[in-house]
């Protein structure tokens, strides 16, 4: 038998070894590589030996294995597969995701005594030791074996657990020393002087077993203390034992929980009270044992509770999908505030209540703590969270506790559909239209995609949710590949807001430049040791400054005509006055958008891309937002060397500054990628939500899932920002993001309404707005699409290339465009575009080229692109270290 063997030490291509013993596809096993050894994970076995491999190669066998337990489960395993094949990327690459980092880095498997096993393996040996037939050395032989190895790690576990079985006092997550009751092979080994061929026998009979760890510089504790009360305990309960009040009280909560308490709970509950614990453990009133600590951000998320009846549409949702045990393709398109969440945790309910696992995946991190708090309200402890804001520990943690089976249910973004999530009965795949399910990495795959390949291997049905659906999922269900479940109202009767569109053609003042600094104003301020620059996260700086900003601002009244309408302000008036709160939505970040020296006309552009650099004012500097470039504000033109410099254009922090001066009592608060970071982002969305915020400006990060009632308007700045993009896909993109965002007004029990601006009012994607006729939009779209031979009625692949070397770029370019056309089918169907220059030629100091492929059938294109590339592999290898080469099948992102 043979098996193919990822390792983690060299992701990139698998290694085929020999198996002495039958294992697991997904299981971690030590094999030969050269003069070392390394660790890695099974990924395909075979019965006979690999036709591929020539006669005179010598396949080695594997050294060990480490964990016989999948670390895969068989239906994500074969995802991956599909996924390296479809999307051209390394299986490795492609492992990546279903396997925190940490532990492809510098994991290390250890093992666990078992207590109760070896003590049925003690009663085992009792009766083997009376068997007559034995001679007196073999049964001393398997005396000493239990007396002289396997007694003294009872013992030694007990004793460090408190007395905890072996099953409680496992270490499950990362750590190293200060576990130690988790150790490597070896140190078990050396600790109690086994044998290795005792230690494996004893590991392969389920006496040790085994947990894979991260190692860390600094031990990370694994094992926490919990309290149950002793019978004696209960007893002075019942009897009305003499004991102090802090006792008491302690004593009557353990007896009243069902099952034995974290210590870190008790503390939580009653303050400091260590003496008060260890009285009661004196007095035989509580028993101290030990379990694994699963370290979550979740445990301190507050639950939301709520019991939702749900309408005739949404029960008719439920038993359609609840009902659909196998794989089935779903598409939930409900309006905004429709309650498509309810129909999620109403079948996720019943999936739980057979047996099975659940996926949930959304599109921002933004929405990770609503929904925990949801989720957690319905399901408790049963919930794991998965996203990039984690820890490498805690993301271990929760990823083992998946694997383990602990929890039934992995939420979070794109990363979360590969949970190794246990018999897996159902994945949801929220707002399945955003775009950040395409991941812009190698892989390039789609999180939707992969999530129905997922589901069909899983047997499982997949639900795809959206008030405003993409093309291709709606495609499906005209294709009668996919089931189309409508919720068209909202619960309890609440209207859908009011929409206006507001045209700015003929509002705005003449010039395109306001906001005019003066260089020595600009210097003076600047050089004063009275400035500062100030902290991001501090509210009432950033207010403070955007007001002095504003006040300072020579031409506010032309900022203020550019930003705010008089319907848009009047509106944002009426509901301060009204206690509620607004939503400004503005899809640019920064302060100013575009600098430029009036003197010679330089504009201010970053050094190592082709956009232009972005003003932020709180602290002083130009920013580059494609290769993070930053440096000091200029208080000169960098080519002339004069002073004059026009600030010109807007972003969300520019508008708060405006906001903060038109309404100066109003607390405003911004959201951005700019502030991000988990702790910023809970601060300024719990405040939201808590009513300590009237308006929130932000970006699309605001646009989608958040549900706060009192949330009443909405306004929206440059609606057509987006139309503007060279993509096939602007005018879907654009009629989404403002369905999204105005579907935040008016969920609550008052009415919403939302005001958008535009410099183009009759655009289908932005008029179609007040009708919210979304099907009759995209049957629109479908037939430009159609004349235009677009996805989905083509089939695109998009080959990028990119260099710091210009010369050797463009020859390797027009070399490889030659074997994409002697490869071209020339059937009809294939179209191939380029080479050219991409729309943002110039990225991070490197040129960049692109080449589209084309095909009405993917099948055929596949076949073509799998002929270039075998073709121009040599050529490819040569160039690897000054060319990097990029294949995006069905890109999302055209620039």
């Amino acid at each position: 038998m043979y098996c193919n063997v990822i390792l983690f030490s060299r992701p990139l291509a698998a290694l085929t070894y020999r198996l002495e013993v039958d294992v697991p596809v997904g299981a971690i096993v030590q094999v030969p590589i050269r003069q070392q050894s390394s660790t890695g994970i099974i990924v395909k076995k075979f019965d006979e030996r690999p036709q591929s491999l020539g006669a005179h190669v010598r396949v080695r066998a594997i050294i060990e294995v480490v964990d016989p337990k999948p670390f895969i489960t068989e239906p994500l395993m074969k995802t991956l597969e599909f996924m390296s094949t479809y999307y051209y990327a390394p299986l490795g690459y492609c492992l990546r995701l279903a396997i925190p980092a940490g532990m492809m880095r510098d994991g290390q498997c250890r093992y666990t005594a078992d207590i109760e096993a070896i003590e049925g393996y003690l009663s085992s040996f009792l009766s083997r030791t009376q068997r007559p037939w034995l001679s007196v050395e073999e049964r001393e032989k398997l005396r000493y074996e239990f007396e002289g190895y396997l007694r003294p790690v009872i013992d030694y576990v007990r004793e460090n657990s408190g007395g905890a079985d072996g099953a409680e006092s496992r270490g499950m997550s990362s750590g190293s020393g200060s576990n130690v009751l988790a150790m490597t092979s070896s140190e078990w080994v050396n600790k109690f002087r086994f044998s290795s061929s005792d230690m494996k026998k004893w590991i392969s009979m389920g006496l040790f077993r085994s947990h894979w760890m991260l190692e860390k510089k600094r031990a990370v504790e694994t094992i926490e203390s919990i309290y149950s009360p002793t019978p004696s305990g209960r007893e002075a309960v019942e009897s009305g034992a003499k004991l102090g009040s802090k006792q008491r009280a302690i004593l009557d909560y353990l007896v009243s929980e069902s099952e034995p308490v974290r210590h870190s709970a008790i503390l939580a509950k009653f303050g400091s009270c260590q003496a008060v614990i260890s009285r009661l453990e004196e007095l035989a009133y509580i028993a101290k044992s030990a379990k694994p600590r699963d370290k979550t951000s979740f445990d301190n998320v507050e639950p939301i509770v709520s019991v939702v009846e749900p309408t005739d549409e949404q029960l008719e949702a439920i038993e359609t999908i609840a009902n659909h045990d196998r794989f089935g393709r779903f598409l939930l398109f409900g309006v905004t505030g429709s309650g498509k969440t309810e129909v999620y945790l109403k079948v996720m309910e019943r999936v739980i209540g057979r047996g099975k696992g659940c996926i949930f995946v959304l599109p921002e991190i933004a929405l990770t703590p609503q929904f925990c708090a949801v989720f957690k309200g319905r399901f408790g402890d049963s919930v794991a969270v998965l996203h990039s804001g984690l820890g490498e520990t805690e993301r271990f943690n929760t990823w083992t506790r998946i694997l383990d089976g602990r929890v039934s249910i992995a939420i979070g973004p794109r990363s979360a559909l590969f949970a190794p999530v246990q018999n897996l009965g159902l994945i949801v795949i929220d707002e399945e239209h955003d775009g950040s399910f395409k991941q812009g990495e190698l892989p390039y795959y789609h999180a939707r995609d992969m999530a129905l390949c997922l589901g069909k291997e899983a047997k499982c049905p997949v639900v795809l949710g959206s008030a405003t659906p993409s093309f291709e999922s709606y495609w499906r269900v005209l294709q009668n590949r996919s089931t189309m479940i409508k919720l068209t109202r909202r619960p309890l009767a609440r209207p859908m807001p009011t929409i206006e569109i507001v045209d700015m053609r003929n509002r705005l003042p003449k010039g395109n430049s306001f906001g005019t600094q003066n260089s020595n104003r600009w210097g003076d301020r600047r050089s004063s040791s009275s400035y500062r620059a100030i902290d991001a996260n501090d509210e009432s700086q950033i207010n403070r400054d955007a007001e002095f900003d504003a006040t300072e601002d020579v031409e506010f009244e032309s900022l203020r005509a550019r930003i705010l309408s008089p319907e848009l302000e009047s509106a944002l008036r009426d509901t301060l006055l009204r206690g509620e709160q607004a939503i400004v939505f503005l899809n640019r970040r920064g302060y100013s958008t575009f600098i430029q020296c009036d003197y010679c006309g330089n504009s201010f552009s970053c050094p190592n891309c082709d956009v232009a650099l972005t003003y932020y004012k709180h602290s002083n500097e130009v920013r580059c937002h494609y290769c993070d470039y930053q440096a000091p504000a200029p208080t000169e033109c960098w080519s002339c060397g004069r002073g004059d410099l026009s600030y010109t254009g807007f972003g969300t922090e520019r508008v708060t500054a405006l906001l903060s001066k038109v309404f100066p009592e109003a607390r405003i608060d911004r959201l951005d990628r700019d502030r991000c970071s988990t702790k910023t982002l809970q601060s300024v969305l719990g405040s939201f939500r808590e009513g300590k915020t009237d308006i929130l400006v932000g970006t699309q990060m605001i646009a989608k899932g958040h549900d706060i009632p009192n949330v009443t308007l909405v306004g929206v700045i440059c609606a057509d920002t987006g139309l503007n993009m060279p993509d096939f896909r602007a005018a879907e993109r654009t009629y989404q993001l403002l369905t999204q965002v105005s579907g935040r007004a008016g969920r609550g029990n008052r009415p919403g309404r939302v005001i958008i601006q535009t410099l183009r009012p009759d655009h289908p994607a932005i008029a179609g707005q007040v009708d919210r006729d979304f099907e009759a939009f995209i049957r629109n779209e479908l037939q430009i699409r159609r004349s235009l031979q677009r996805p989905p009625y083509t089939y695109l692949i998009l080959i990028t290339f990119r260099s710091a070397q210009f010369f050797e770029l463009e020859r390797f370019v027009s070399s490889y465009a030659q074997i994409v056309e002697a490869n071209n089918p020339h059937d009809g169907g294939a179209q191939r575009l380029g080479p050219a220059l991409a729309p943002m030629s110039m990225v991070n100091g490197e040129l960049r080229y692109q080449i589209f492929l084309q095909h009405v059938n993917r099948g055929v294109l596949h076949k073509w692109m799998g002929k270039v590339v075998r073709q121009s592999e040599e050529m490819c290898k040569k160039a690897e270290s000054f060319i990097h080469i990029s294949i995006d099948v069905d890109p999302y992102d055209m620039l």
